[in-house]
Formats: structure tokens, sequence, C-alpha cells
């Protein structure tokens, strides 16, 4: 293990055990959300490390019941490593259009991101055991340039001095209007909303703040700050505190922060805190889960999303091709997008 790998491993264990402490001291019962990539399974070694499996839940989001998603698999293989049993949580075959309002309506849900129904699926099991805290490995990605996204960091890095210079200059220099378009670009949520707007615009007077006067060159601060934070986190924050549970980040740490900007830490750092058997045999073979909007949608009751939103004056002229379908499968995939669920939480919420 190379030097600053050590550090790394010391300040992260420092973390979980601050983030696994209850408010009177010792360590309590605490939830695991174990996703089988890089991040979560970390933050399971490091438990393991450090003694603390024997309060440890397990849960994973396993998708549809009857089409189980094959990273809930890599979670399971990862738990049976550790001699621990896992959870798995499962959206309905068929969802009832009145759950998904009851959850929408929910005055903190102010966004129609469709990750919302894992979270809560997730945060409703994990209450119904009487936990009262549970793990997530949000801002692994950001620390460790794990998106795809961070990699021009990199590139940015390469780049001569006097090009890079005007480039971080220009960065406070948005315009708040202009910084919005950029955040609809990169995230796919639903950018209406004026709270989500207003935290937006709060990360982008932190980021001009912050990078005032010295030298900027780190886009996965960026990526933190208008990402991470506005958009995970808070929506994390708002699935889990809604059914009583609270959600920590052992990632979320300023010091462990701090280490991993001045290391350039990768996520090639955080797969060498693992045991070998784990990163070479069961990790290496995970896809990344993504709630695909054409399963989601043919869980639902087609005519009833079809009348729904085909009532709503306002949004019905958009979806025209829907007056012709008479079943899901009639409808291009690609026409069921963000663009469309979007509308239909709008509708839902509205009826």
């Amino acid at each position: 293990m190379i030097a600053y790998q050590s550090t790394l491993k010391t300040l992260l264990e420092r973390s979980v055990l601050l983030h696994t402490t209850g408010s009177r001291g010792g360590i309590q019962d605490t939830a695991l959300c174990l996703s089988g990539g890089v991040d979560s399974t970390l933050l399971l070694q490091t438990l393991s490390d450090l003694n603390l499996l024997q309060r440890l839940k397990l849960f994973t989001f396993s998708g549809f019941s009857e089409k189980p998603c094959h990273d809930s698999l890599i979670a399971g293989k990862t738990a049976e490593y550790f001699g621990k049993d896992i959870t798995h949580v499962f959206l309905p075959d068929r969802i009832p259009l009145d759950y998904l309002k009851n959850i929408y309506s929910r005055p903190a849900y102010y966004c129609s991101d469709p990750s919302l129904l894992y979270f809560d699926s997730l945060a409703n099991r994990i209450a119904d055991s009487n936990i009262p805290v549970a793990l997530t490995g949000d801002g692994g990605d950001e620390l460790s340039g794990g998106y795809r996204r961070l990699r021009y960091q990199k590139i940015f890095g390469f780049l001569p001095k006097f090009v890079r210079s005007p480039l971080r200059l220009a960065v406070p220099l948005l315009s708040n209007e202009r910084y919005k378009k950029i955040l609809s670009q990169l995230i796919s949520c639903d950018l209406s909303a004026k709270s989500y707007m207003d935290m937006a615009i709060v990360g982008l007077s932190n980021l001009r703040s912050e990078i005032k006067g010295r030298t900027y060159d780190s886009y996965s601060d960026v990526d933190f700050i208008s990402f991470a934070i506005p958009n995970g986190m808070v929506r994390a924050d708002a699935a889990f505190l809604t059914n009583g549970v609270e959600n920590r980040s052992p990632f979320i740490e300023p010091s462990l922060y701090k280490f991993c900007k001045e290391k350039s830490v990768t996520k090639k750092d955080f797969i060498a805190l693992i045991d070998h058997e784990i990163s070479t045999e069961i990790l290496r073979s995970k896809k990344g889960f993504e709630l695909g909007f054409s399963d989601l949608f043919y869980c639902l009751s087609y005519p009833e999303v079809k009348d729904l939103i085909l009532s709503n004056n306002n949004l019905g002229h958009k979806f025209q091709v829907l007056r012709n379908a008479t079943k899901w499968d009639e409808i291009p995939i690609k026409y069921l997008n963000q663009d469309f669920w979007n509308c239909f939480i709008k509708c839902l919420k509205s009826s």
C-alpha cells in the first residue's frame, strides 16, 4: 500500500467512526445502503476493519420484483464475503398512481427525479427495521473522480498555464442565468422548482467566494458544489428524513475531502483499500445501476397515465403521440424520457 493510501485509510476510518457514533457516545445500530459499487463496498470494508459489523444491517435496492437488477446480485455476493445477510428492496411490478402521488406530493420532494422511488423504498424498509441511521456512499465519486465528467479535470491539468488562467478567471464571471443553463444541461432534474434553483444559486455564490483570489484547477470542486450537494445529497436527505431515518455520508467529511483533493485521489486508490478478492472477482463485474424510464413506465397503468396527461390542457398538446397509441409498446422507448416523466409528475401532483 502506498503511503498516502495508508493516510486515506486512516482518515476514512475516523470518518466512519464519527458517523456511526450515537448522540450519547458508543456505536449505534446502523444500516448501510450497499449498491454493489466501489464506494459503498469500501464503507463495508472499513466497518469490517473496525470490527463494527455486529450492529450493522445491509440493504440494497434490487429493481423490480420480477427482474432483479444485476448490481443487487453483486451487492449480495459482497455481503456474503463479509458473512452478512442483506435485505433486497424491490419496487412493485405494478406501481399504483396513488403510491406515486403520495411520494411526489410530499413537501420535501420538490424535484421529480425517478431515483426518489428507490431512495424512498430503501428508507422506508430501513425505518420498518427500527434502525435510526443509514450510511450511504454519497460523495465517493466526487472525491475520487468516479464520474466520467470528472475526467475533464485531468485534461484541464495538462493545459498550458496561459490557457488555464483565463478559464479560471471566467468561472466567477458566470451570471446566475448562465449558471442555471449549465446546471440544466448537467443535471437530469426538474429545475423549475424554485427551492432547488435557490440552492444552486447559493452553490454558485459559495463557489465564487471559494475561488476568488487563489489558484483554482479542480473541476471536481465545481462538480461537488453544483451536483453532489444540491442534487444527490438533497435528494437522499429528502427520502431518508421523510421516513424518519438519518442518512450519513462518511465521504462528506472536511479533512477527508481536503486530503483527496490535495493528493488527487482516484477510484483506483479506493479499490486498493478493498480486499483483493472482492475487487478482482466481484466488483469488476458491476455494470452500473440505472432505473430505466422504459422499465419504470411499463410498471404503470398505461390508460391511466394517458388520460392523466392528455387531460391537462397545458401539457397534453406536447404528447400527441399518446393519442394514437393504445398501449406502451406502441410508444418509442426514446419518447419515455426525462421530459415525459417531469410532465407526468406535474400532472399527477395537480390531479
